[in-house]
């Protein structure tokens, strides 16, 4: 049984709306969480990691390890995974650490 024909169907359902990335613009599935909106529009790495040359990506998804952290209007720390995206929402991952 192949369930690719009910995710084509719910992809060609859904609502999007337009948010600011890092000063670019991006359509992207409303009432998802912001990780999961990000990482279906081939957003990968939320910002800086803790040793050099590594980045922080989404782990855990549901709150607990703080690796999509982002600053979402002008709130810094704010986990990604926890965040219903909504029209409009200006979105800074570069620097999303303090610095």
């Amino acid at each position: 049984m192949s369930i690719a024909p009910a995710f084509r169907t719910a992809a060609t359902q859904a609502t999007f709306v337009d948010i600011t990335v890092d000063g670019r613009s991006l359509r992207v599935v409303a009432d998802s969480t912001l990780a999961a909106a990000l990482l279906a529009a081939g957003i990968d790495r939320f910002g800086p990691g803790l040793a050099p040359g590594q980045t922080m990506q989404p782990f855990c998804l549901m709150g607990t390890c703080f690796q999509c952290i982002a600053t979402i209007d002008g709130i810094a720390h704010q986990r990604t995974c926890r965040v219903v995206v909504r029209a409009g929402m200006d979105v800074r991952l570069a620097g999303a650490l303090p610095g």
